[in-house]
């Protein structure tokens, strides 16, 4: 969002006939990929920006026809991933920033839960070592 003299400005995009049938083509992958993951357990993902023809305003097209849902979360790693639930279970759209707070990926992820808010396996065997330790020295202390 830019300012105008310390104003903050959106500028609105006005969809053309082609930026509307990107967004439908979209949502008929989406579709397609919730279908498979109730079908095979396995969804997937559509990495917006690597879309040659997608563009603000096919973006703000689909972020409008998929709204928000119930749930969202946010990493923070290298950088900051924004993760939210679409109106749709399963759809889920991640912005992924990097240090500068400069959009690196943006993407939908079809899925029960998104790939990064999925704990991993190493981490969860070293935070069950460390809370064995915790434990202990709270043993040994009383």
């Amino acid at each position: 969002m830019g300012t105008l003299g310390g104003i903050p400005i959106r500028v609105e995009h006005v969809p053309s006939p082609d930026d509307i049938s990107i967004a439908k083509a979209i949502m008929h992958e989406i579709h397609a990929l919730m279908e498979r993951l109730l079908r095979e357990g396995a969804g997937g993902t559509i990495d917006l920006r690597s879309l040659p023809a997608i563009n603000p305003a096919s973006l703000g097209l689909l972020e409008k026809w998929l709204s928000l849902g119930e749930v969202s979360a946010e990493v923070k790693a290298v950088g900051r991933t924004n993760v939210h639930e679409t109106a749709y279970a399963g759809v889920w759209w991640l912005v992924h920033r990097n240090s500068r707070e400069d959009i690196v990926t943006e993407s939908i992820e079809v899925a029960l839960v998104p790939d990064i808010l999925k704990s991993q396996r190493n981490d969860i065997e070293r935070s069950l070592k460390m809370l064995g330790s915790s434990l202990a020295a709270k043993s040994e202390s009383n």
